[in-house]
């Protein structure tokens, strides 16, 4: 590879760092923003994830995940049809959870454990990590433009981006895919 080319991307790795740290310091610890609860709710939930659930149960977080966004998006274009629930982006995210809630609970029970989980550490960080990502990136779709165009561009690059979506959406479905065939 040419110096020159690496001197470039070396630059440029620099100037993204610098503008993340930028961002960083901006945070105001005394007035939260939804940046930083997007981010204590990622952490937080991944170390949960990591914990509390095992291989079998975080693949059926994923699927219930899938489920309920279908499930979600159906009920809201039936909703206004009947006008049975305001347009508020609140309540979409709150029949979200409930609905996701509902679903791995069902898939749960009706599943049946091989015994046969998964211990490494590793892969099931790696599937907490696109659990929790899926997870945000739905949430924070049903957030109005008010809100998004406050998020920091870091936030909305992770998150609300095109790329950035379809990647956090295809992910954790291939990874199962891979993870299943071995």
């Amino acid at each position: 590879m040419d110096i020159g080319i690496i001197n470039n991307l070396k630059e440029q790795g620099s100037q993204h760092l610098g503008n993340v740290v930028d961002r960083a310091d901006q945070i105001n610890w005394a007035n939260p923003s939804w940046d930083l609860f997007i981010l204590v709710f990622f952490v937080g939930a991944v170390v949960l994830f990591m914990f509390s659930l095992s291989r079998e149960r975080i693949f059926n977080a994923i699927l219930s995940t899938y489920i309920t966004l279908a499930i979600v998006r159906g009920f809201d274009s039936l909703a206004k049809i009947f006008l049975l629930v305001s347009n508020s982006w609140l309540w979409q995210i709150i029949i979200f959870l409930v609905v996701f809630i509902i679903i791995t609970a069902l898939i749960s029970r009706l599943s049946v454990s091989s015994g046969s989980g998964l211990s490494n550490l590793w892969q099931i960080f790696y599937f907490s990590f696109c659990q929790t990502g899926l997870l945000i990136t739905i949430i924070v779709s049903f957030f109005p433009r008010e809100i998004v165009s406050h998020l920091f561009l870091l936030t909305r690059t992770i998150f609300l981006n095109n790329i950035a979506q379809i990647i956090w959406f295809l992910l954790p479905l291939f990874s199962l895919v891979f993870v299943r065939k071995r």
